[in-house]
């Protein structure tokens, strides 16, 4: 075990036999020692997408210490990391060399829509995932200011093409419309899937006027729990059903139709499908 400027580190094993450096004082680090990986859920979701999609590239926005793009890098001929924060960057550079994963390039940058420098404000209260652009978001005696870098999505993958995008993930915390306008080139020729965080100022995308036009051709699909206490109770026989589930089945995570699961209480990501593609989720649909 180490000590690093939020505590210590220490290296784990997540579910794929991958080492793992993190902060066992962290949110996600606790997640990876009890689960032996964080997010488990989603990401057994995204195992039966990514054998059907067969992705090229996937982008993996707000890597943080790399948790996802470990996963990734599974099932990816190539993946693009990028996070800005100096403590989150170190750790995640330290596990893409301990596994030796050559094909994954990280970049100590943020993705928007214009190139510009700002403060991060990172999390110290045990949640470095939970750092945001936006200081409301933080309780100001539990964050330091790091200095980040941002980029322009579409300029960055201009002059480092990387072949056919076909996943794109953002973990941003508030800044994903920025990060989808600055990478409205790429994703007008890419067509990729992308799975996007949704707690915060959901109004840019339930309200079609608001949305960049880019996504007028997607389908969306917010991620519930087969338990949703919101999706049952509409449901004929909803609460009969919903119990016998609990006791005979898995708990899992499930993308639902916007029109069902708008205005669910209980939903923090979302699922942007282009419609052509949309044979790829259909079969993992909750309908």
């Amino acid at each position: 075990m180490t000590t690093a400027a939020s505590g210590t580190t220490q290296w784990a094993k997540n579910r794929y036999g991958q080492r793992i450096l993190i902060d066992p004082t962290d949110f996600i680090g606790q997640k990876v020692l009890r689960n032996t990986i964080y997010d488990l859920e989603t990401l057994l979701l995204l195992e039966d997408l990514f054998g059907r999609l067969k992705p090229e590239v996937i982008l993996d926005i707000g890597a943080n210490i790399g948790n996802h793009t470990l996963m990734f890098s599974r099932f990816a001929h190539k993946v693009l990391s990028f996070e800005p924060g100096a403590r989150a960057f170190s750790m995640l550079s330290q596990n893409l060399q301990a596994n030796g994963l050559n094909h994954v390039q990280p970049f100590q940058i943020g993705l928007s829509d214009s190139d510009t420098v700002q403060t991060l404000y990172v999390e110290t209260s045990g949640n470095l995932g939970g750092s945001s652009l936006v200081r409301t978001n933080m309780d100001t005696q539990n964050h330091e200011e790091d200095i980040i870098t941002l980029k322009i999505g579409d300029a960055v993958l201009h002059e480092q093409p990387p072949g056919a995008i076909d996943f794109i993930k953002i973990d941003v915390e508030g800044h994903e419309h920025a990060v989808i306008r600055g990478l409205r080139h790429t994703i007008s020729r890419h067509r990729p899937v992308i799975l996007m965080e949704w707690e915060q100022d959901k109004g840019w995308l339930l309200e079609e006027h608001a949305r960049p036009s880019i996504l007028s051709e997607y389908l969306f699909y917010p991620l519930i729990w087969n338990t949703s206490t919101d999706y049952w109770k509409r449901q004929p026989m909803g609460w009969v059903r919903r119990n016998w589930l609990r006791v005979t089945g898995t708990k899992q995570r499930v993308p639902c139709p916007l029109a069902i699961s708008r205005t669910f209480s209980r939903v923090s990501d979302i699922l942007l499908v282009p419609k052509e593609k949309e044979a790829l989720v259909d079969s993992l649909v909750f309908r």
